[in-house]
């Protein structure tokens, strides 16, 4: 959340131990934030361990344009992003992938799957994805998608 963007790092971990502990636990934007946050500051143990628990919950949903499967694909590129780790590209491609493939797909679960290309394509040093990616972020300036501003 907010002070998770301005570093004010006890105050973060306040309100997401809150969402950690109670009925949000298992909801995918909570396991995410809290995977960033883990990521950022510097426990990428706890950090793999929500991600982990995030990544549980697409293997037991059917794929679709789910905010599960969204958010997931956005937050494995985040945390490689944050920790210089390039794994599960593959899961974070086909999440994405696959919440596109689904005309019914909502505009933020888009968003998020977009930026998640986006990201993809600058880690792989792929070029015309990113280009690709930067045709959907460019009409999105200045919009906050996901702890990435979309002209940054």
């Amino acid at each position: 959340g907010i002070a998770q963007i301005c570093g004010d790092w006890d105050l973060a971990r306040q309100f997401n131990d809150r969402a950690v502990q109670s009925v949000w636990s298992r909801d995918p934007r909570t396991l995410a934030l809290r995977a960033q946050f883990e990521y950022e500051v510097g426990d990428s143990k706890k950090g793999s361990h929500y991600l982990e628990q995030l990544l549980e919950l697409i293997r037991l949903l059917p794929p679709g344009p789910s905010i599960e499967y969204s958010v997931a694909s956005a937050a494995i590129m985040l945390a490689a992003l944050i920790t210089g780790h390039d794994t599960r590209f593959d899961i974070a491609e086909d999440a994405a992938r696959t919440t596109l493939s689904f005309t019914s797909a909502t505009p933020l679960t888009v968003s998020f799957a977009r930026t998640a290309l986006a990201l993809l394509a600058v880690k792989r040093d792929d070029s015309a994805a990113a280009a690709d990616q930067y045709s959907y972020l460019r009409n999105h300036q200045g919009v906050y998608i996901w702890m990435v501003l979309c002209d940054r």
